[in-house]
């Protein structure tokens, strides 16, 4: 990542020192980066500011590695668009996507095109769950499982033979939780009782 201010340009850190997935993200560290320099920050605490930031609870979380499976917890993606941004963190990795919840009945054309792309298996659970199956699978994508409630999601991944486990719901949480981080810490203790590798 480079600034360029006053005719310079300045090398403020190499990407693969930055612990924090997915290109939207980077686009906010450039932006704390352009913000750093207007208030006069030195280089070096900016670098290691954004060397050691481990990103922020429900934003693609790691959790935790069972059967060399990582599980990350991305509860605070409510819609589709947020869930397509995570999708593409993953680029490259075999992924198991869980999904539902309230549903917002907002368009699910750009995420099943993701979805089509980059992931391997969807599981669906929540109100949500008969609409997002029919759109996923008219869209002639058929690795798609239904389950009752989060639990048997989290059991029903550790089966799959993916690398990540991605829960990012595209949907509010008001069906079964009482707001997102409810669900996500919800998420978090069902995968947590798994006993690592």
């Amino acid at each position: 990542m480079f600034i360029k201010a006053k005719n310079t340009t300045e090398k403020i850190l190499s990407i693969n020192k930055f612990n924090i997935l997915g290109s939207h993200n980077i686009e906010n560290a450039l932006a704390s980066i352009a913000v750093s320099k207007i208030i006069n920050l030195n280089n070096d605490v900016v670098s290691s500011g954004l060397q050691t930031f481990q990103g922020v609870e429900h934003r693609l979380e790691f959790v935790k590695r069972i059967l060399n499976k990582d599980f990350y917890n991305d509860s605070k993606a409510t819609n589709p668009e947020a869930t397509v941004k995570a999708i593409e963190a993953f680029t490259g990795k075999k992924i198991t996507l869980i999904l539902g919840g309230k549903d917002k009945k907002t368009s699910l054309a750009e995420m099943t095109s993701a979805i089509k792309k980059y992931v391997s298996e969807v599981i669906l659970f929540g109100e949500a769950k008969e609409r997002f199956k029919q759109e996923i699978e008219g869209s002639n994508y058929k690795e798609v499982k239904i389950v009752n409630n989060l639990n048997e999601a989290v059991e029903t991944s550790l089966r799959s033979k993916t690398e990540v486990v991605l829960f990012s719901p595209a949907c509010s949480s008001f069906d079964m939780f009482k707001n997102y981080e409810e669900r996500g810490e919800r998420f978090k203790e069902l995968v947590s009782k798994y006993q690592t590798n």
